[in-house]
């Protein structure tokens, strides 16, 4: 039996029952508007999405950390806050102030100068090795990096 005969035959049984008919073309219509809705909603939401609070303790004071800072301070995606010392940063990060706090310890800048390329991709191995401390309590992060 041909293909055009099999599909007129089926085409022909799908006009005698109307449920079919329901089931095959309505149903999936009113499912495909109802997840346009919720994708349209979603992204709605992603696009109101909210900005991470960045405290930033800088001991260094050299143009390297300056450098960073203002990079750091071109990221729409953050709200960077400058602070004075590391304890109010701790403190502003436990009230949630702020989402994240980033410490430059008062050497960073000879100990930047210090690396080679190969202490960036494998931190555990190289001279950055024990030296990078990441924490987490809840949803906020405290990053530092002990530049004594």
């Amino acid at each position: 039996m041909p293909a055009w005969q099999i599909t007129k035959k089926d085409v022909r049984l799908l006009v005698r029952d109307r449920r079919t008919v329901f089931v095959l073309v309505a149903l999936p219509m009113l499912f495909i508007t109802i997840l346009g809705f919720q994708a349209g909603q979603l992204f709605s939401e992603q696009s109101k999405a909210k900005k991470m609070r960045v405290g930033v303790v800088n001991e260094d004071d050299s143009s390297l950390s300056g450098k960073l800072i203002t990079e750091v301070l071109n990221i729409n995606a953050l709200e960077v806050v400058e602070l004075s010392d590391r304890e109010k940063g701790k403190e502003m990060l436990a009230d949630g102030k702020i989402d994240v706090l980033a410490y430059i310890g008062p050497h960073y800048h000879e100990r930047v100068e210090e690396l080679d390329i190969e202490d960036l991709f494998f931190t555990e191995q190289g001279k950055l090795a024990g030296k990078l401390q990441v924490s987490t309590s809840s949803l906020r992060r405290a990053v530092s990096c002990q530049c004594r």
